[in-house]
């Protein structure tokens, strides 16, 4: 009786430090989108794909953003492969990480994106930086990612390529249709194709082991 007591105790800890983990990947998330987005370099992959769409609708960023996300949490539950990935914090990263990009982006000074471009560029790496370990927090507290990072991490287990390819992939083709719709593609959208794939597991492969002795 007092192992079974001192068993669900240590659940409660386990999940109460997941959740903290979870929302800490989300807000990071959320933080890196708006700070990309004030230095004027450009966006990720997901972003430019939005921001192509909203020059042709006229619905808000937020509110397109999550209809997007929308879509790509539709696609993932009909690949049926998201076991460990869809989880109460899909929803939650769905519904939240545009709406913080938005804050973090009013938040922000006005006339970041008139600094020196090497400032830009410092604050853009920084951006990409928070949003890729955000996204790795969400991968290792096992909660449920966002729809997108769903997207490419399924595609790896279907297939023989890994979660770095298939990211990248996934990147390039939302870039390359955002900016043929006229989104906002720059410096910071290269990098990003580039660098966040294996960046994301750069990180997770750090953050995995800390959070198992933790949580």
């Amino acid at each position: 009786m007092v192992k079974s007591l001192l068993y669900r105790i240590k659940n409660k800890k386990m999940l109460g430090c997941r959740l903290c983990v979870s929302a800490a990947g989300i807000a990071g998330i959320g933080t890196g989108i708006g700070v990309l987005r004030a230095t004027g370099l450009g966006a990720d992959p997901l972003n430019t794909l939005v921001s192509g769409v909203a020059t042709h609708v006229g619905i808000p960023y937020a509110v397109l953003f999550l209809l997007v996300n929308c879509g790509l949490f539709a696609a993932a539950l009909v690949f049926r492969r998201g076991h460990g990935l869809i989880g109460p914090f899909t929803v939650l990263t769905l519904l939240f990480t545009g709406l913080l990009g938005e804050l973090m982006l009013g938040l922000l000074p006005a006339g970041l994106g008139d600094l020196p471009a090497g400032a830009r560029t410092l604050i853009m790496a920084g951006g990409l930086s928070i949003q890729c370990l955000g996204v790795a927090l969400s991968i290792v507290a096992g909660l449920g990612v966002s729809p997108y990072d769903a997207i490419a991490m399924i595609a790896s287990r279907r297939t023989r390529f890994s979660m770095k390819t298939c990211r990248i992939a996934q990147d390039f083709t939302c870039a390359g249709a955002g900016f043929l719709l006229g989104g906002t593609a720059g410096a910071a959208t290269g990098v990003a194709l580039c660098c966040m794939g294996p960046a994301i597991q750069l990180f997770e492969r750090g953050l995995r082991r800390t959070v198992s002795r933790v949580c």
